[in-house]
């Protein structure tokens, strides 16, 4: 696979199943929203591949992760197209091929070595969706977390011990930072839970886990001040698809202070217009409406009737480049108002994150004169107390209301 390639783009005559598969993956691509030129590049990376393989000697079945990476770094007669070669996105376009061809099942995927305990994860996969009642995302972040831990416990439930749990967090901590430590701790908690339903450890033994608390008691929510939250929603260009969405997204967040991952989840009618209200599911699935701001609504209807692809998705949120695909996870939610603070001039903000906007919403209603009850109803907490941290949030505010250290001078 290191021979010279002599693929000309404009000669070499291809034959072959894998040369037959090109034309109906550029309707593929044609299907999903790609322009005429995307398509184009598409079908002449996917004839060099082919070209390539088929001088390699490689058999359809044969092709794996590896083939395509000795691909990336051969040598091409064609200078031009040795340098589009390893370029990333010329890469992205063979690769986008090979997927084609493995759904397709010309190309079959090889074959990964089960991992010790790999049964043991996916049980715990469908006892969180049933059991717990917790979205798909947040079981793929705990199945990361999960294999994080099994690395250090090891995946012999027999093994573990109440030592040997104490051993772990601390050898975590003494290298993470203490969110990171607590996140872990969440999912551990939640595995041990499901070997204890299973009978594979004691039930005892999750009272081993120390609580730990992701948040200092001096550190105080992170978020922006009002007139910043304007200028970053203002932003927003409202003369492009891409401006109209995110400035829809923004104003769900700032406004009724939802989650990224309740942004990605939302479908099409969760809006009920006659009433103005929006339906949200969050954590645990509950389901909740909340009332839709009148900017909101009309954000959301600028959207949907100027913005939004047509495509057979239900999900309200699309990405505005073909693939017109919903959005993914909440990163790409953390990205919008990543690119909508560069755009407003704000560089200093405290986060660059989807729930810095959470946490303004909340301030805000605060300042407001919003009652801990009402706030902690609309950010659907299930606990006031969870509320209680915005308490602290206005510096001002204490210091008015603060009392005199007895014998001192009053402040």
């Amino acid at each position: 696979m290191t021979a010279i390639c002599f693929y000309k783009r404009a000669q070499t005559v291809l034959d072959g199943i894998l040369a037959a598969r090109i034309p109906p993956f550029s309707e593929a691509l044609r299907a999903r929203g790609y322009s005429a030129i995307s398509v184009a590049r598409h079908a002449s990376a996917a004839q060099h591949f082919v070209a390539w393989v088929l001088d390699a000697g490689v058999a359809p079945d044969a092709i794996d992760d590896a083939v395509v990476d000795g691909f990336a770094c051969h040598t091409c007669a064609n200078r031009a197209d040795q340098a589009q070669g390893f370029s990333p996105a010329y890469m992205g376009r063979v690769r986008a091929f090979v997927r084609y061809l493995r759904e397709a099942r010309i190309v079959v995927r090889p074959v990964v070595p089960t991992a010790p305990g790999a049964f043991r994860v996916a049980a715990f996969q469908d006892w969180l969706r049933v059991r717990r009642a917790v979205s798909d995302e947040t079981i793929r972040t705990h199945t990361f977390k999960l294999r994080t831990l099994l690395a250090v416990l090891g995946s012999d439930p027999a093994a573990c011990d109440a030592a040997g749990i104490r051993r772990t967090i601390i050898t975590i901590a003494e290298t993470s930072s203490r969110f990171h430590t607590r996140n872990l701790v969440v999912t551990l908690r939640h595995y041990l839970r499901f070997l204890a339903e299973r009978g594979e450890c004691s039930v005892h033994i999750v009272e081993a886990i120390p609580v730990l608390s992701a948040r200092g008691t001096d550190t105080l929510p992170r978020h922006l001040e009002p007139d910043r939250v304007e200028a970053l929603i203002a932003a927003c260009d409202p003369a492009t698809s891409a401006g109209k969405r995110d400035r829809a997204v923004l104003l769900l967040l700032a406004r009724l202070g939802l989650r990224s991952g309740d942004i990605v989840a939302m479908r099409l009618d969760a809006v009920a217009w006659d009433e103005g209200s929006l339906r949200v599911c969050g954590k645990g699935r509950r389901e909740v409406k909340l009332p839709l701001p009148q900017d909101v609504g009309d954000a959301l209807f600028d959207y949907l009737q100027n913005a939004r692809p047509e495509v057979a998705s239900d999900q309200l949120f699309l990405r505005t480049i073909p693939p017109f695909v919903p959005l993914a996870s909440s990163p790409a939610v953390a990205h919008i108002v990543k690119r909508a603070l560069q755009r407003a001039g704000i560089t200093d903000a405290p986060s660059c994150g989807a729930h810095m906007l959470r946490h303004s919403a909340a301030t805000g209603m605060l300042r407001a004169g919003a009652t801990m009850e009402s706030i902690a109803a609309i950010l659907r907490h299930r606990s006031v107390e969870t509320t209680n941290i915005y308490a602290r949030v206005d510096i001002g505010m204490l210091g008015k209301i603060a009392q005199p250290w007895p014998g001192a001078t009053s402040c």
